[in-house]
């Protein structure tokens, strides 16, 4: 084989190299694509349930609170009435 069939030979396994490896980068690349846009759906998603679930808490939070707000009220008018009538029962004696 001479010098000018080796020299289109070469050129044309070079291309196919060169095409194969450019292939590879551009396969690599949508998928890096694909990744990042994967995880920010996901950070997304776990932004969006945090949320949720601190809006659900303090919900319960305020619901509690509200409950015990009026247990002490109700604790509050059972001592005064309590007092009420230890005052009459000292009053009668």
């Amino acid at each position: 084989m001479s010098l000018n069939e080796i020299l289109p030979i070469a050129l044309v396994v070079m291309l196919f190299i060169s095409a194969g490896i450019l292939r590879f980068a551009f396969s690599y690349r949508e998928q890096v694509k694909d990744l990042k846009e994967e995880a920010k759906k996901k950070k997304n998603e776990f932004l969006r349930e945090t949320v949720e679930l601190t809006h659900e808490r303090d919900a319960a939070v305020k619901e509690q609170n509200r409950a015990v707000m009026e247990r002490d009220a109700a604790v509050k008018e059972q001592n005064r009435a309590v007092m009420e009538r230890d005052a009459a029962v000292k009053e009668q004696n």
